[in-house]
């Protein structure tokens, strides 16, 4: 991990390469594939028959590009098949599995320049969950590197979430935003999850609110949108009463969206400690451990009892 606070970088992920993540980013890919209804890792729209190069930024476990170098389309043309994979982070990356697939990996932060021997050679680029890393000064030069590196025509597959949450049915977004004051100032546990987690992303000035923010800036960095998905997720026990895209349960995936909400937060809270940033609700510091405690168990029975909704989206953009 980074040595720096990720409030002096444009890039950074937080959470370290070790064995509890990697098993969070499998289920977390897993459950997001349940939420769009995806049978395979990239949407109908995207015709893998003619895919040759094909770039997963922030790859992470590579999990995708694994998923995709099996996907029957690709598996058969293997040979013709060019699949990288890069990561601010080459700790994560699996250097077995990813050699016997041929997926040929990098370290690559990507709000900076790649190099050019990548420029204009990708007919697909795949980017999943940066809003827990990304200022907005970082997506803009990350979404101009991504078009850089496409071929005319070339195709970027991202999804997001909006890092803020509600109570079953209490679901509150305008169309230029959220109300971050009132979703982290009260009482209830809900509150207090988004002061830590919200607050953690609103502190360290990422993004909230890709879900409709994408579109403009994706544009803006010469890529059109051809297709999207907004849908509702969630952790704890309200994701019991939720379905994916194709109507099927995610009652599953109840369980391990806690345990996902626990580890992130576990790497939160001793960050905003360290940075006098832990406040719940903001303006009100936590400095005491048994305050933090209680805090946390709050918010895991929340979740455990009641569980909590929020929003993500997927965005397929042509290089215009």
């Amino acid at each position: 991990m980074a040595t720096d606070t990720p409030a002096n970088n444009e890039s950074l992920y937080v959470v370290p390469a070790v064995s509890a993540e990697k098993d969070r980013l499998l289920k977390q890919y897993t459950m997001k594939n349940a939420v769009y209804g995806w049978t395979k890792p990239v949407p109908d729209i995207i015709d893998l028959s003619s895919t040759r190069n094909v770039l997963d930024i922030g790859a992470g476990t590579c999990i995708w590009s694994i998923d995709l170098a099996n996907t029957p389309e690709v598996k058969v043309r293997r040979s013709e098949v060019n699949i990288y994979a890069c990561d601010i982070n080459p700790a994560i990356l699996p250097p077995t599995v990813t050699a016997e697939l041929g997926i040929k990996t990098f370290e690559q932060d990507v709000t900076k320049p790649f190099p050019t021997e990548y420029h204009g050679i990708f007919d697909l680029v795949h980017l999943s969950f940066l809003f827990i890393c990304l200022t907005e000064d970082g997506w803009n030069k990350a979404l101009e590197n991504v078009c850089t590196l496409l071929s005319p025509g070339g195709l970027v597959m991202m999804d997001e979430l909006d890092p803020v949450f509600f109570k079953e049915g209490k679901y509150e977004r305008s169309a230029t935003g959220y109300d971050l004051g009132k979703s982290m100032t009260g009482e209830s546990w809900i509150h207090k999850l988004n002061s830590l987690y919200t607050g953690f992303i609103v502190g360290n000035k990422f993004l909230v609110g890709l879900t409709f923010l994408l579109p403009d800036m994706l544009e803006r960095a010469g890529l059109r949108v051809v297709s999207s998905d907004v849908r509702m997720g969630g952790i704890g026990k309200v994701v019991g009463s939720l379905t994916g895209a194709d109507g099927s349960s995610l009652a599953p995936y109840v369980d391990s969206s806690i345990e996902n909400m626990e580890f992130i937060l576990s790497q939160f809270v001793p960050i905003m400690r360290k940075m006098g940033t832990l406040e719940v609700p903001p303006g009100t510091r936590v400095v005491a451990e048994e305050d933090i405690e209680s805090i946390l168990a709050e918010v895991k029975e929340g979740l455990r009892t009641e569980g909590a909704t929020c929003v993500g989206a997927f965005f397929v953009a042509k290089k215009i």
